[in-house]
């Protein structure tokens, strides 16, 4: 499975990729951006998107609907230390909390 990784912290798209990687075997390419997310998923490849909620210009909520009505069969993850899930749920895509640590996240994934 390959992965797109998309924060603006340089501290947690270095952190998700090792772990993604090392323990989950994954396959994972990040973006610094939304913007940059976005150009990566048109570059296509992708079987999964993990993004976060608040960046700069765009958003993880902005990704997701780009992700929706362009490619609604690619799955995406919204990651967020705060309280997401109406949101992602709305957008109908699945909602992982820093919180729930990365045997959730994990278990999220090989269910898609």
């Amino acid at each position: 499975m390959k992965i797109l990784y998309i924060d603006d912290s340089v501290k947690w798209r270095s952190h998700f990729k090792e772990l993604l990687e090392m323990v989950g075997g994954y396959a994972v390419e990040v973006a610094s951006s939304g913007e940059e997310g976005i150009n990566k998923i048109k570059l296509g490849g992708y079987d999964l998107v993990i993004t976060d909620t608040q960046m700069g210009t765009i958003s993880g909520l902005d990704v997701i609907r780009f992700v929706n009505s362009n490619y609604p069969n690619l799955k995406v993850i919204l990651k967020s230390v705060m309280p997401f899930q109406e949101e992602a749920e709305k957008e109908g895509v699945l909602f992982y909390s820093l919180a729930m640590g990365l045997k959730s996240l994990l278990e999220m994934i090989s269910s898609l």
